[in-house]
């Protein structure tokens, strides 16, 4: 009988199990990115449960985006707030997504947190980021709108 090791990747059995060092740390694939790279963005409030309780925290993350806005200069080509995750299309410019995306939300987690006095995390896991590739104008506006709406 083989038996599965607990650090590979699932569904392989017959590597060569070894002891993870403790300052040995699992790491992430950095997301492909390029000067001007354009993602959908997306990412879900932790258990699903609300991101924005009034409208106010909706206008407190525009504001946070506003400001990202101003120190990394990217372009948003649509953005929608729901009541539990939202969705943007970044276009990134010269800095890359992950510095845009720790800036708008970390610092609206932390005044949600205080506003509520809460503690803990607000998102569920890491912002979700694809690739738009290839992309019409026109074609993926419409595209966009078909999906959001369906959601």
């Amino acid at each position: 009988m083989k038996r599965a090791c607990l650090n590979t990747k699932p569904g392989y059995v017959d590597a060569p199990c070894r002891k993870r060092s403790d300052d040995e740390q699992v790491s992430r694939s950095k997301r492909e990115w390029y000067p001007g790279a354009t993602y959908h963005v997306m990412s879900r409030g932790n258990r699903r449960l609300t991101l924005y309780k009034d409208e106010d925290d909706y206008l407190s993350f525009l504001e946070n985006v506003c400001y990202a806005k101003k120190i990394y200069l990217f372009k948003i080509h649509a953005i929608c707030l729901m009541t539990n995750h939202f969705h943007m299309l970044i276009e990134t410019g010269n800095q890359e997504l992950w510095k845009i995306m720790k800036r708008i939300l970390h610092s609206y987690a932390i005044n949600f947190n205080r506003k509520y006095n809460y503690t803990g995390h607000l998102f569920e896991n890491r912002y979700t980021a694809c690739l738009a590739r290839f992309w019409n104008g026109s074609i993926f506006k419409r595209m966009w709108r078909m999906w959001i709406s369906s959601n």
